[in-house]
């Protein structure tokens, strides 16, 4: 049994494609489930380039491949989205010799995989390449030498994702009906209006809570 880092482009996968048109983007796959012929995925997606970002979930939302997808939260240069893709080529293969380490990295149109498998060098290149997956480098690595690489990947991300321990129950509340009723998509499917007659709540008390948590958000962000 053998760690290998295996970074390829993949022509079924929206990530790639991507961030093959947004160079500053990042996109760091933290988890998947499977859903029938789909995976739903959480990712974190960030931008050297904030002002870019933007309007790169928005070309990641438009692609074909790209279902339900749920902007969880965005600030500065960095946001965090659920949704559905299609399992490309290399994902249906990966889980019949091994198993996928998470995060997945998505970065200047490529992905960079951590995979456990038994398969020798020369036959996860033959099993994993075909018209949709090119190999681009293998490197068989330790455990400490991945996992080196995965904090790195992730680290300055860190931030972001704990800001969640800054927020109170009610906080959590409204982030989350706003979530599902669509305040934060694009367009919205739901006004501040609407949103605080569902929530029985005041529209000035609700806008209050929305202040407060950007407060917390930029405060998670610059701080950690």
């Amino acid at each position: 049994m053998s760690l290998w880092e295996v970074e390829v482009s993949q022509s079924d996968c929206a990530h790639v494609g991507t961030t093959r048109k947004y160079n500053s983007l990042r996109i760091v796959i933290m988890g998947t489930e499977v859903v029938k012929e789909y995976e739903r995925i959480f990712s974190v997606f960030s931008c050297s380039k904030p002002n870019q970002l933007k309007e790169a979930l928005s070309y990641f939302q438009k692609d074909s491949r790209v279902k339900d997808f749920r902007l969880l939260s965005r600030e500065s240069g960095v946001a965090t989205a659920l949704y559905l893709m299609p399992k490309t080529s290399m994902f249906r293969k990966i889980s019949k010799i091994g198993l996928r380490l998470h995060p997945v990295i998505a970065q200047g149109g490529r992905e960079k995989w951590y995979v456990i498998t038994e398969e020798s060098r020369k036959d996860i290149r033959k099993i994993i390449s075909d018209d949709y997956t090119k190999i681009l480098s293998m490197r068989r690595k330790r455990p400490a030498q991945i996992f080196g690489s995965l904090y790195s990947a992730v680290k300055y991300l860190m931030p972001a994702l704990s800001i969640s321990e800054r927020l109170s129950s009610r906080d959590s509340e409204i982030l989350r009906a706003a979530t599902e009723r669509g305040y934060f998509s694009w367009p919205r499917r739901t006004n501040l209006t609407s949103l605080s007659r569902e929530l029985k709540m005041p529209k000035s008390t609700l806008s209050y809570h929305f202040r407060n948590l950007e407060e917390k958000m930029a405060a998670a962000m610059s701080t950690g």
